[in-house]
């Protein structure tokens, strides 16, 4: 009962009758049959409270506004009439008529009576109610049969609202309106009748539990910043050992008080009040700076994994987030509706604008359209066709080809998709397209829609009539719909510290995350409105609180509080899945633009595996993000005909050597960067091509670019030469045999932490920068190519990397240094600890003049004085690197510790590297936009880029994954003896495996269960009289197929698969 008070709850504010109808209707069921049960779980729950709002005069369904602002929303305003009370088409309309002539009759007999609980209409509908739900005899009357057969769940449309390009919406028709009005005052008089029958039943029962919630919060409004311990320690008892419901939650203010906690107040004291409220929910230390290391737990961090429960909890009864669905197949869903569209198209008129100048007319009729087409294919088919020439350049026209002309607009419609320009320029309604859509969405969301008598829209009807689509001279300045890699670059201050740094060794203060993430309201670019978005704001200052409280205690490692998964919302998760992975509302460009909001500003919402779809649907275009989604999924692609949906990529094939991959990268990139084709390769003298041969050329080059002698990468002291003698972690590359440069091959930069650039100096020459940057550029283009591509690199890079990545550089401090060198971050803590032991004795009032000289004269670093320590200012391994002008000759003294420790950070992690990672993101965003990798952490950034390196290789996950066939099932004893051996394999030879059998050394996120398509495991012929034992393995790397011959013994089949996998690299020949 409680499931389903909860639901009914998050049914009745909807601004949609459809929803909030049955709901009180199965309310008052509910009540009549077991009142004792529903009365206790509909107050708790927030039934009582929804309908008690039903019953108001005026419109029930105002909502406060979501951003905390103290307005009114109108959160009805954008209803349309298929919104409400749609109702499908019947054959019987004469008698569906007459009930609505009745029910008019009814409705306006009633119009003038006054609306207390004992109007005519009502009781009619009252004892209809009763009479039925009792099991009466009574036949319910006219108006009744009337009105709630067209509220019938199975006459509802299911075409939402929803338009990412801000459509227009068509008036209601008068009926559909008046309908409407009915039914909102049916909803009004039902909800009035329910309080009279069951609200003094319901009435008292205050929870014990709330009152003490109610109490703690106002004691947290009233308290001082100094008294905050009581009332948050009552606070966190109450969230583990209280039963508090969602709206218990919310009717309490809880939302509004912790965010106003969370946020209000000047900076010394709100840094208080997070203290006191990490103290009180999660165990943290009191005191800004804790005499001994702290660590968080689960068990100590329970009262704030809670919290974030319950949040996610309200959410779930609050938010009214719109999803769209198609309904053009009266009825049919899924993959009928795909049916539909591959074997229905749509009619267009092509018409020059009353403003076309000198274009050519169209005369030829209407033509049809794949509904899925892009909107640049009737710009291309015009153009080809000499419509998108001025008739001033020729006397007359003719439908004649082969001329000069002819050719020359073939050639510039076939540039156009392209070069990003465009001749024609289209209009629906007198408003411009835009390039990047679909004719079906143009028709859908631009064009004027049919109505039936209801006011109803069919999307169906979209299919039958011409639609009439404009087209004129494209202005200059129009391009592709998309923005060019220089508008789209964020103009931010640079985060070198200039010449003041370098002059007077000033360093740049840090960015504090917690003081640009504690905002009490959602960012602006959350343009949508909906009640739950207070709550989502509360939940996005407890990740930021949860993931970055280190500054609060300037601590060197701050572990996150909370796992993501805590703060994962399910009902948001479904309904974003329910839209990202539907192929037709991928193809359709009707994603609802909430999802990417909430997906930028609070990720944290969404699992991984939903924001890695929402990136791909959202930076690329639709072919190559429909490509990702059947990889995730490949049954959405369908079968039969539905196999026209399949995206139709261009695709450019190349031909490599195998010597010098980078280099070779580095010229392929430079040409087919701003190309929107997929890149294959294939290598020379070899006849294999496709995806296996381009995975290996993609981890060749990840291999050639971390040489030593490139000097790119920050690195160990430690190097490796062959992948032999590595000795490095398991994301290490294995470098390919081609390239080795003598007897131990060449040396690889050995970075345990990840890779992140080599720092250089402000007197590093002119060629040399200009290397490196050109270098770090094709870094950029390559991890982005890869990207769009859908090809792993075998590439580990840092975090602080992947910081630059997202922009979010000038919040790196002490932190972050700790996760790229550990052990130097734990020496730098050190020096920072005594800088801050000198500050504080130089500003502490109690010592006198001479307390004070002889605790700095004592003040050490592990027993050292400052000045014993050997220290200048350059940087530690780097002595030609100055930290500041003329820092060679000025040693490290207990004077300017604290200086020399924030130059020393800042050079390491910004100042030494901003003209290589500038360079970087420029090169990746002439590839793509690095807007949308917002939605990601920077660790998960290494998984999107990199794929896993946690794969499962135990027996029982890889017998799951792969698939065996042609010749063998899952209890074949070669199958069997396979995946023995495999999960025997060390790292190593794991890493050969997968090179042997898909071209690249890692998985993608997911595992063996990920491959597209899976592995499948047959068995390999072999010629008669000979013994499979003496047979390798071997695959086809395109499809992910393994040949294995029928070995006899798990022994044998170690030993043959080791060899093919260490001696069967760097060649794709026929098998």
């Amino acid at each position: 009962m409680q499931e389903l008070s909860v639901q009914l709850a998050s049914l009745l504010p909807s601004p949609d009758v459809k929803l909030a109808v049955p709901a009180l209707q199965l309310a008052e069921t509910l009540m009549q049959k077991l009142p004792d049960l529903c009365t206790s779980h509909f107050r708790r729950e927030g039934v009582l409270h929804h309908i008690s709002r039903l019953a108001v005069d005026g419109d029930p369904l105002d909502e406060t506004d979501p951003k905390g602002n103290g307005q009114t929303a109108d959160t009805t305003a954008d209803l349309s009439l298929r919104d409400a009370l749609k109702r499908r088409r019947s054959s019987r309309r004469g008698a569906l008529g007459c009930q609505r002539h009745s029910l008019d009759q009814t409705t306006a007999g009633s119009a003038s009576a006054s609306p207390s609980h004992t109007g005519g209409a009502a009781r009619a509908l009252a004892a209809g109610g009763r009479s039925r739900s009792v099991g009466g005899a009574g036949a319910p009357s006219r108006l009744q049969t009337s009105l709630l057969a067209s509220l019938s769940p199975a006459r509802w449309g299911r075409a939402s609202s929803s338009s990412p390009h801000g459509s227009h919406r068509n008036s209601l028709t008068e009926a559909g309106a008046a309908r409407e009005e009915r039914a909102r005052s049916w909803l009004r008089r039902q909800a009035r009748l329910f309080l009279e029958r069951h609200l003094a039943t319901a009435a008292g029962g205050h929870c014990a539990a709330l009152a003490l919630l109610e109490s703690a919060l106002r004691q947290l409004a009233a308290a001082p910043d100094r008294g905050l311990a009581d009332p948050l320690r009552q606070l966190a008892a109450l969230l583990l050992a209280a039963d508090l419901s969602p709206f218990e939650l919310l009717q309490a203010g809880l939302v509004p008080r912790l965010t106003e906690l969370l946020t209000a107040g000047p900076a010394g004291a709100r840094r208080h009040r997070l203290r006191a409220f990490l103290h009180a929910l999660a165990g943290a230390p009191a005191a800004d700076r804790p005499q001994q290391a702290w660590v968080p737990s689960a068990e100590k961090a329970a009262p704030l994994a809670a919290l974030v429960t319950k949040l996610n909890a309200c959410v779930a009864q609050q938010e009214q987030l719109p999803v769209k669905s198609y309904d053009v197949t009266d009825g049919v869903s899924g993959h009928g509706a795909l049916r539909y569209f591959t074997e229905h198209q749509l009619k267009v008129e092509l018409r020059r604008a009353p403003d076309g100048g000198a274009l050519r007319q169209w005369r030829h009729g209407p033509v049809k359209v794949d509904p899925l087409a892009p909107l640049q294919a009737i710009e291309r088919y015009l153009v080809i066709r000499g419509y998108g020439r001025s008739s001033s350049r020729t006397g007359r026209w003719s439908d004649d080809s082969g001329s000069d002309e002819d050719v020359e607009d073939a050639l510039v419609a076939a540039s156009l998709s392209h070069s990003g320009t465009h001749r024609l320029q289209f209009l629906m309604g007198g408003r411009p397209l835009p390039y990047d859509i679909t004719v079906f969405q143009a028709v859908e969301q631009y064009g004027p829609r049919s109505q039936d008598e209801d006011g109803d829209v069919s999307a169906s009807q979209l299919f039958q009539k011409t639609h009439t689509i404009y087209y004129r001279q494209a202005p200059i300045s129009i391009s592709n719909g998309g923005t060019s890699s220089s508008s789209r670059r964020q103009e931010t201050r640079p985060a070198s510290g200039g010449e003041s740094l370098w002059a007077t060794g000033s360093a740049p203060v840090p960015d504090c995350p917690l003081v640009t993430g504690l905002k009490p309201q959602l960012p602006e670019s959350v343009t949508v409105a909906d009640p739950s978005l207070a709550t989502v704001n509360l939940l996005r200052l407890l990740h930021c609180l949860s993931r970055h409280y280190g500054g609060l205690y300037q601590l060197v490692a701050s572990p996150p509080l909370l796992g993501d998964q805590v703060f994962v919302n399910a009902q948001l998760t479904a309904k974003a899945e329910r839209q990202l992975f539907d192929p037709l509302i991928l193809m359709a460009g009707s994603t609802p633009p909430w999802i990417l909001q909430l997906g930028l500003t609070c990720p944290f919402l969404f699992p991984f595996a939903v924001r890695r779809q929402l990136f791909f649907s959202a930076t690329f275009e639709r072919d190559r993000a429909l490509s990702r989604l059947l990889e995730v999924v490949p049954s959405a692609a369908g079968s039969g005909s539905e196999r026209r949906l399949a995206p139709r990529l261009e695709r450019r094939r190349r031909t490599v050597s195998r010597r010098q991959p980078a280099r070779q990268a580095e010229t392929l990139l430079s040409e087919l960067a701003g190309s929107p084709a997929l890149l294959e390769l294939q290598y020379r003298d070899e006849p294999g091509s496709g995806l296996g041969p381009t995975l290996e050329f993609y981890a060749q080059v990840c291999s050639d670019v971390q040489r030593v002698e490139l000097g790119l990468w920050r690195r160990d002291q430690r190097t490796a030469h062959t992948a032999e003698s590595s000795g490095r972690s398991e994301g290490a590359p294995v470098p390919a045999p081609a390239t080795a440069a003598g007897p131990a091959g060449p040396e690889y930069v050995f970075a345990p932490h990840g890779l992140y650039p080599a720092p250089i100096g402000r007197t590093e020459k002119n060629t040399s920068v200009t290397r490196l940057r050109t270098k770090f550029t094709f870094l950029g283009r390559l991890m982005a190519k890869a990207l769009a591509d859908g090809r792993l690199l075998d590439m580990s890079l840092s975090v602080p990397f992947y910081q630059w990545l997202l922009r979010r550089e000038r919040t790196m401090s002490l932190t972050d240094l700790h996760q790229l060198d550990g052990t130097l971050a734990t020496s730098v803590a050190r020096l920072a600890n005594a800088a801050r032991r000198r500050r504080a004795l130089e500003t502490d009032a109690a010592l006198s003049d001479e307390q004070r000289r002889a605790a700095l004269a004592a003040l050490t670093v592990d027993g050292c004085a400052v000045e014993q320590l050997g220290l200048d200012f350059t940087l530690p391994g780097y002595p030609d690197i100055e930290l500041r002008r003329g820092g060679r000759a000025e040693p490290v003294t207990a004077a300017n510790l604290e200086q020399y420790v924030k130059l020393l950070t800042h050079w390491i992690l910004i100042e030494g590297v901003h003209k290589q990672m500038e360079a970087f993101r420029e090169g990746f965003e002439s590839v793509a936009p690095l807007d949308n990798l917002a939605m990601f952490q920077p660790e998960e950034l290494d998984q999107l880029f990199c794929g896993t390196q946690d794969a499962l290789w135990d027996r029982q996950s890889l017998a799951e994954a792969f698939r065996p066939d042609h010749g063998y099932t899952a209890d074949s004893a070669p199958f069997r003896h396979l995946v023995t051996v495999l999960s025997e394999l060390d790292p190593r030879q794991r890493r050969q495996f997968l090179s042997f059998a898909t071209g690249s050394p890692r998985l993608p996120v997911g595992g063996f269960r990920a491959l597209t398509p899976p592995l499948t495991v047959v068995r390999k012929a072999v010629e008669p009289g000979h013994s499979p034992d003496t047979y390798l393995p071997s695959v086809m790397t395109c499809v992910n197929y393994l040949k294995l011959p029928e070995y006899s013994s798990v022994e044998v089949t170690r030993r043959q698969l080791t060899l093919a996998i260490s001696e069967g690299q760097l060649s794709f020949m026929l098998s």
